[in-house]
């Protein structure tokens, strides 16, 4: 090790300066002894640098320029020194630190379970494949962070990873990290999601066969994809691709839409496609079974599930024409489907038709569409399945009238009425005079007729199953789904992002690993509810990640290895129940 002071800065000391977003600058400074003061006055400043965290020195370019002997070798920041330092002794420095960042005690539930969680279900293996072995490991650290940590910035990473446990994990920068992300484009996701697709598809072909095996009769739907669509709010005015939409949450925002398809049995993830923020759901979904397609995905044996805001007869006759199963939630607006509900209505309304298991009726008709075929057109039949929900519609009702009962309450008490409330129920009124002459404000019974006359109902059209309640129980199931997909909005922060155009996609794709691993916890507690009185604490997820973070893991003093506390049985179920295992009884870096 040797100390290289420069000859013309004999007498100039160097000390640091470290800024609220924790970066460490270096500068040397002179002191001159005033004789009328009688005390030590500075004389001088130069900056000479910033530190990075790794402790080498990056020179500013005039400083280099005044000393030339620290363009060559490797200079660090040491006890208000400037260091140079052999090979071998960083080597030996950097497999020291590798513990010396880290806390006395880690958390180790949540971010060991995600880390093993993501192994057994081969996400690490597939993301080192497309992205190679640094980056991919690097990308999978994050996402675990984004779950434990929703929202946190880049910069905290560090931070972060100091009081918790991943397997091999080293302390990155944020500007690294930044660096990583820019690496991440359309191409690469799509590249990893279909290695997540294919796995999802044997497991699901896998699952069927032995289904089917038990119960030959019993109807098994091939592998079962849920669409998705959400907005993302930016306050980027870098991103191409931002633009001003239907955003129900900061419409002041431009954003972005990301569109995410979900693996029924598994949870996982196995397609995201981010696009234009103007572009609504009808209009993409066609683009991405485009892409899945073009980029090699095997659709053959697939139903796709989608709900109503992608409902629309040219998106029917594409998947037809793709010779596509499909699963799509019809809109009440079509006319068609009000004529079938209107001829229909008295089977609706009979026993014969209702389920108690359920909780509704179920009509079903067939409509008969044309296939393109490379063989020519054939007639296919598409099956359309109606449900009333008697309860449903009785809870619309009272939903409805008790809200323009209150706007009327405030219309003859003179009171203030909110704008929005106002715009949205005044169609539902009327104003009439009496007999003095006076105007008062009434209930338009014929508006409000209308407005719930087809209350309660609900359809479901689909090419592949035939039986309405077989349906139902299937689209039901991505509801489940679909509440889960909430949570990449608010529970993993997903709705606002603060990144550049060179970065924003590599941190959506973060934001997917995340909302992957959770899918996969989620839908195994979904799985295993009530079993063996295995349930999630109070509901909620966010609840058994406090308690797994409770889970420690310790380091004795003077050895490199931390020691896991015995479990308490609370949390062992909890593990049991989102499918992680117990973390081992000794853990290294």
């Amino acid at each position: 090790m040797s100390r290289n002071p420069p000859p013309s800065d004999k007498g100039w000391k160097i000390s640091s300066l470290t800024d609220k977003s924790g970066r460490t600058y270096i500068f040397s400074y002179c002191n001159k002894w005033d004789p009328v003061k009688k005390q030590s006055r500075n004389a001088g400043t130069r900056q000479i640098g910033r530190v990075e965290p790794s402790g080498l020195i990056s020179f500013s370019d005039r400083y280099l320029s005044d000393h030339p002997q620290f363009k060559t070798g490797d200079w660090y920041y040491e006890k208000n020194q400037i260091v140079q330092r052999s090979a071998s002794e960083i080597a030996e420095a950097v497999k020291k630190s590798l513990f010396d960042y880290r806390e006395q005690s880690l958390q180790v539930g949540l971010t060991y379970g995600a880390w093993a969680l993501a192994q057994e279900n081969h996400l690490l293996e597939d993301l080192k494949e497309v992205f190679g072995e640094e980056l991919g490991k690097e990308l999978l650290e994050l996402g675990i962070y984004q779950l434990d940590s929703p929202g946190s910035a880049l910069m905290n990473f560090e931070d972060w990873l100091a009081l918790v446990y991943l397997p091999d994990a080293h302390p990155v920068d944020g500007r690294r990290l930044s660096e990583s992300l820019k690496s991440v484009n359309q191409e690469k996701i799509d590249a990893y999601f279909k290695l997540r697709h294919e796995r999802a598809r044997v497991h699901a072909q896998n699952r069927r066969r032995a289904l089917k095996s038990r119960d030959p009769e019993r109807y098994i739907p091939p592998q079962t994809l849920a669409f998705d669509s959400t907005s993302i709010s930016t306050y980027s005015k870098t991103i191409t691709d931002a633009a001003y939409g239907h955003a129900k949450q900061n419409p002041e925002l431009a954003q972005v839409n990301l569109t995410l398809v979900c693996d029924y049995d598994t949870g996982d993830t196995v397609y995201g496609y981010e696009s234009e923020g103007s572009i609504n759901d009808k209009a993409i979904f066609s683009e991405i079974i485009n892409r899945m397609y073009m980029t090699g995905f095997d659709l053959n044996d697939t139903l796709v599930v989608t709900d109503r805001g992608y409902s629309t007869m040219y998106n029917v006759q594409k998947e037809l024409n793709l010779e596509m199963k499909f699963l799509t939630g019809i809109p009440l607006k079509e006319d068609s489907v009000k004529r079938a509900f209107k001829k229909h209505f008295q089977s609706l309304r009979s026993p014969a038709f209702y389920s108690g298991k359920y909780g509704c009726a179920s009509f079903t008709y067939s409509e008969s569409w044309t296939q393109a075929t490379p063989a020519g057109q054939l007639t296919v039949p598409v099956y359309v399945h109606l449900y009333y929900n008697e309860v449903r519609a009785a809870e619309e009702k009272q939903s409805l009238i008790s809200a323009i009962d209150v706007i009327l309450e405030k219309k003859d008490q003179g009171l203030a009425i909110d704008y929005d409330k106002w715009h949205e129920y005044s169609k539902y009124l009327k104003e009439v005079k009496n007999k003095a002459g006076k105007t008062h404000w009434i209930r338009d019974n014929t508006a409000i007729e209308k407005a719930l006359e087809f209350s309660g109902c609900f359809a479901i059209k689909s090419n592949e199953i035939k039986d309405g309640f077989e349906a139902l129980s299937v689209y039901r199931q991505r509801n489940m789904i679909e509440q889960a997909f909430e949570q990449f909005k608010n529970k993993t922060e997903g709705a606002r992002m603060f990144a550049t155009q060179t970065t924003y996609l590599g941190k959506l794709f973060i934001h997917m690993l995340a909302q992957s691993l959770r899918m996969m916890m989620h839908m195994s507690a979904m799985r295993q509810d009530g079993r063996a009185k295995k349930t999630l604490p109070g509901n909620s997820l966010e609840k058994a990640f406090m308690q797994l973070r409770a889970l420690q893991a310790y380091r004795p003093l003077g050895r490199n290895v931390w020691l896991t506390k015995v479990p308490t049985k609370k949390q062992r179920d909890l593990l049991s129940l989102l499918s992680l295992p117990l973390p081992p009884n000794q853990l290294r870096h």
